[in-house]
């Protein structure tokens, strides 16, 4: 790799001073080029210091010390994760933003875990840039605290789940490092529920709330764990504490008591520190080694404060999670039976996506609002073929499938209503495998010239009729709930009536 200094020249602002500008440090191979133009930094005062190769950004950083940094997680084929890893330990007021593409989630959510602020995946529009930026200097200011775990800080936030868009301006605070900038939208969106599954766990969430009981919340990923329990944390009595979400497969066993109390390590931020008073997420507890888990039920004697109420509040809440089941994984042996029922206390269990029938409109509605406003987009709505696609597909990624769904539509179109041919080919093959269900059962229904909801219910009509008007039989050969069907019929029975 060529280790000269990279030509591409530096840009002032114009009427800036050079010493007063922010200095942000630009990672890119001249092929890499558009991913950062040079508007949404000048726009905000800046003054950007571009690398080529990662030997410039390594000479860059040292020399220059950029108080913002933009890298893609992959340079040239080699991973920028230990230079994440690096300058945020050596520099810990370092804000950084890594831009990813769609199959790197895994080194995303690493470098963030790390410290990084925030994670732009590629494609995003210009908007979307300077939005980040834009944060990224609001934060962009020293902080002191933990560096280089794999813990994620949130500062108070009574409003959870109803968070303003963007990341408050405050300074952060005293003991966490700069943390990446949670979209607070999102969160919202993805407990939006009205089915009976979602209203049930979330009349749970209110009662458990109030108790300081440890909670084990199951459910299948993407279906919203962790934001469950933050609003958990958020409608408690330790809302004002902090939020502490921790991967537990990152725990090692050496290292663990120095991670959770810092235990010869004077003076550190340790996670038990930032959490007291607040509450310790423990995201995806299945995933503890058995080393860690022997461990950890001291660990968990050491977090709870004994006494009255008051007391007790003073010490550390722990709510956990898990995609798998945990009987399965005891009876295997991967998980300890007594770390299981210790907490195993107040459980909710997420329900997929596939089993919250409307609610899938709901979320998408409002996601495309945020979204459409946030990107500039025209989107008001979907059309009946585009809602009757949404509905039918089983989402085996769950609320963060839909959401990135929503996402790839209003990056990649714009126009007043999101339309079948808009969503992406996972979906849209859905529809061809429904129809398929008629041929299957002996039946012909034409398509050309007609609309998809014109389609669909002939389908179903057919499929019914094959099964002797069976409803209940119908619905399992079309791999759909029985009520899908009665509703339908319902509303297609209002449609000819004129009934409201």
């Amino acid at each position: 790799m060529n280790s000269e200094p990279s030509q591409i020249p530096d840009h002032v602002p114009h009427g800036s001073s050079v010493d007063g500008a922010v200095k942000v440090l630009a990672v890119g191979t001249r092929d890499q080029a558009w991913l950062f133009p040079d508007d949404p930094f000048l726009n905000h005062g800046c003054r950007i210091l571009r690398a080529a190769s990662l030997d410039d950004a390594r000479a860059i950083f040292d020399t220059q010390l950029p108080q913002l940094v933009f890298l893609p997680l992959r340079l040239d084929g080699a991973s920028t994760l230990s230079d994440v890893k690096d300058w945020l330990v050596r520099v810990p007021e370092t804000t950084i933003v890594v831009v990813a593409n769609n199959d790197e989630i895994n080194d995303a959510a690493e470098a963030m875990r790390n410290g990084a602020f925030d994670c732009l995946f590629t494609p995003f529009s210009r908007i979307r840039l300077s939005k980040t930026v834009e944060s990224a200097m609001r934060r962009c200011r020293p902080a002191s605290g933990t560096r280089g775990r794999s813990v994620q800080v949130t500062p108070p936030d009574p409003a959870i789940p109803a968070a303003p868009a963007e990341p408050s301006a405050a300074p952060p605070q005293p003991t966490a490092a700069p943390q990446p900038a949670r979209d607070a939208e999102l969160d919202a969106v993805s407990l939006i529920g009205t089915s009976p599954s979602m209203e049930a766990v979330l009349r749970k969430v209110e009662a458990v709330a109030r108790s300081d009981a440890t909670v084990f919340i199951q459910g299948e990923h993407g279906t919203g764990k962790e934001m469950l329990a933050r609003s958990i944390h958020g409608r408690s009595a330790r809302s004002q504490a902090q939020f502490v979400a921790v991967d537990c497969a990152a725990l090692r066993p050496e290292t663990l008591d120095r991670d959770l109390f810092g235990e010869g390590e004077a003076g550190a931020g340790t996670l038990t520190q930032l959490a007291q008073g607040g509450t310790l997420y423990l995201d995806e507890v299945c995933n503890l080694s058995p080393q860690v888990q022997a461990q950890f039920l001291r660990v968990l004697q050491r977090c709870e404060a004994p006494g009255g109420p008051d007391e007790r509040r003073a010490g550390i809440r722990v709510i956990c999670s898990t995609a798998r089941d945990p009987y399965a994984e005891m009876e295997a042996g991967t998980l300890r039976v007594d770390l299981f029922y210790r907490l195993h206390v107040a459980t909710l269990t997420l329900p997929p996506l596939r089993a919250r029938g409307q609610d899938v409109l709901a979320i998408a509605q409002a996601r495309l609002k945020q979204l459409a406003r946030r990107e500039g987009r025209g989107f008001a709505g979907f059309t009946p073929d585009a809602q009757g696609i949404l509905l039918r597909h089983k989402w085996p990624g769950n609320v963060r499938q839909l959401l990135n769904v929503i996402w790839n539509v209003v990056l990649n179109h714009d126009a007043p209503m999101v339309e079948a041919w808009m969503l992406p080919e996972e979906l849209t093959a859905d529809t061809r495998g429904f129809a398929a269900q008629a041929g299957q059962a002996g039946t012909h229904v034409p398509i050309h010239g007609r609309t998809l909801a014109e389609i669909e219910r002939d389908v179903i009509e057919a499929v019914i009729h094959t099964h002797g008007g069976s409803i209940p039989r119908a619905a399992r050969a079309l791999d759909v709930s029985p009520s899908t069907i009665y509703r339908k019929r319902e509303a297609w029975q209002r449609d000819e009536t004129g009934d409201s």
